[in-house]
């Protein structure tokens, strides 16, 4: 199914690399690429006009491929955005998807499969907190994020950037 496809590449994106929805919403195609021998998202442009460089992890790159695949199946090239609406009978819509979009997905499937509704911020957090308990340095989750004060980045944890072994890759998830 396309959109399940695409659902879980946004799912993924926002829990391996701790993107905002609206960021994840704003994502192009050509956005992705090697930095450092790695996937990475390049020019994430954040809050407060502030642009970054977010390294991707395997399991959450393999994801966006199998999206990128189904993409080019449905030969729609209307626009360089890396996410678009799909309609209920599965064929792509017009827009990019939009950060409500997200919102709702994030939902639908937290609720389905957690029992419980999770917001994509909380995802933002989950990926903070997981990279740190993992290992991840405290400095390279902050620039990962975009936190401008390393004070945010401890609140969000309740307490320089490394492309070879990046804070998303601490997570170990099984797909």
């Amino acid at each position: 199914n396309n959109r399940t496809i695409r659902d879980k590449a946004i799912l993924a994106t926002m829990l391996g690399s701790g993107l905002r929805r609206f960021e994840v919403s704003e994502l192009e195609c050509s956005q992705i690429g090697k930095v450092e021998g790695r996937w990475a998202f390049t020019d994430i442009k954040g809050k407060g006009e502030r642009y970054r460089t977010v390294a991707i992890p395997e399991w959450c790159m393999n994801l966006i491929k199998k999206w990128l695949e189904m993409r080019e199946e449905l030969a729609w090239n209307f626009t360089e955005r890396l996410f678009f609406s799909i309609r209920k009978n599965g064929t792509p819509g017009n827009t990019k998807i939009s950060p409500q979009a997200i919102r709702d997905l994030t939902r639908k499937y937290s609720n389905k499969y957690l029992g419980k509704p999770v917001l994509p911020h909380d995802l933002r957090r989950t990926y903070a907190q997981l990279s740190y308990r993992a290992g991840a340095p405290l400095r390279q989750i902050q620039i990962s994020l975009g936190h401008s004060s390393i004070r945010t980045t401890e609140i969000y944890l309740g307490l320089d950037q490394d492309f070879i072994k990046a804070p998303g890759d601490y997570i170990k998830i099984k797909i």
